[in-house]
């Protein structure tokens, strides 16, 4: 996989949300101090340290939990730091290859221009008006999976073959049940609907959305019983011709999850999906026939141009990294989602995302990304 860049819009986003209550920016200390509480907390709640993989949403929301604005603030702060930045890398993983965009576009050298920012001007025919892409990021966290999409599809609409795409205007409905990270969403994506649970929409209007985000969140559901109903209640939000794309952690459990929606009745059956990535076929998983000593997953770097949080008060230029940004974690077992596993390399601070991931496509329909939808036959084969 090339290097996903994180460009300094998405770092300003999240710069933006490491502020307490009065507007003054989190000192490092201070968000270390958080991200090890929250840690703690996780651990506790575990009983192996490993705080994401079968976490619920109920455990997350406790640890987020604090007898203070403040200090909600502060944990909240902290997740969004150290989870934003691989998160979104991981998304950008799974979207450039269900669209079969060449990854070198979300490079350093291949990024042309921010596409954060006027996204809905990136296109190039003029005459076409504009069509709306609705997005559901499930489990938002604080908006990762959101910024991700916005990027991704800033890119596709930049490629060669896409001169014919017209305007693309996104509209962003995002859910997230803990209200410590949804405050923070609303700061590092203001663009989007923010809420607790999604909305159901009924008969014509059941299935609207183009794009269907859960990013490190149906894990966290536990019991098959309420995973299957979810994955299900998902993929009727997605219209024909829309994209539902899964991403979990690079582990174990996170391929566990991954797989259990690839082996849902819809997602099995040519005539209602389309198996976009990471392998476009409708058999089973080849890897969840082992034994457990394999699993299906994928390494992606990422780098930023300089450590995020770098322009906060007391980073003395050199931002978060390792004290606050990346080091926290370092108690966490190893394969936990919420480590930040530094790839090496000095300046940038480079790090490796590892990922388990899905995309699947609703047959029929003329959703305004079937223009897009290549998958992973259009793209070069990945290599583990």
């Amino acid at each position: 996989s090339g290097m996903v860049f994180v460009p300094r819009g998405v770092a300003c986003r999240i710069e933006g949300a490491l502020r307490s209550r009065r507007g003054n920016p989190y000192t490092p200390k201070q968000l270390a101090r958080a991200a090890n509480e929250i840690l703690s907390r996780l651990s506790k709640v575990n009983s192996g340290g490993l705080p994401s993989q079968g976490t619920s949403v109920v455990a997350w929301r406790d640890a987020l939990k604090s007898g203070s604005e403040d200090e909600g603030r502060s944990l909240a702060a902290a997740h969004a730091l150290l989870r934003g930045p691989p998160s979104f890398a991981a998304a950008s993983h799974a979207l450039t290859r269900a669209f079969g965009i060449d990854p070198y576009l979300l490079t350093h050298k291949g990024r042309l221009d921010p596409p954060l920012e006027n996204f809905e001007e990136k296109s190039s025919n003029e005459e076409s008006g504009v069509r709306v892409v609705r997005v559901l990021d499930w489990g938002a966290g604080c908006g990762s999976g959101s910024m991700a999409a916005m990027d991704v599809l800033g890119a596709a609409a930049r490629r060669s073959d896409s001169a014919s795409l017209p305007k693309l205007e996104l509209q962003l409905d995002c859910v997230e049940p803990c209200d410590r990270l949804r405050q923070v969403g609303r700061v590092v994506v203001p663009e989007a609907f923010w809420s607790q649970r999604a909305r159901r929409r009924r008969g014509q209007n059941a299935g609207h959305y183009d794009l269907v985000l859960a990013c490190f969140s149906l894990s966290e559901l536990g019991d098959d019983r309420r995973f299957n109903a979810a994955v299900d209640d998902l993929w009727q939000m997605v219209r024909p011709g829309g994209v539902l794309a899964v991403v979990e952690a690079g582990n174990p459990s996170g391929f566990d999850s991954v797989r259990r929606v690839r082996d849902r009745p819809w997602a099995t059956n040519p005539s209602d999906s389309r198996i976009l990535a990471p392998c476009p076929h409708w058999g089973g998983c080849p890897a969840a026939e082992g034994e457990g000593e394999w699993w299906c997953h994928f390494a992606q770097p990422w780098s930023a141009a300089e450590p995020i949080g770098s322009s906060l008060s007391g980073s003395r230029g050199g931002g978060l990294a390792p004290a606050a940004h990346w080091a926290n974690y370092a108690r966490a077992r190893r394969g936990s989602a919420l480590a930040l596993r530094r790839s090496g390399g000095s300046g940038q601070g480079n790090h490796v995302e590892k990922l388990s991931y899905l995309a699947v496509q609703r047959r029929g329909g003329e959703s305004p990304l079937s223009a897009l939808v290549g998958g992973e036959a259009a793209a070069d084969r990945e290599e583990e």
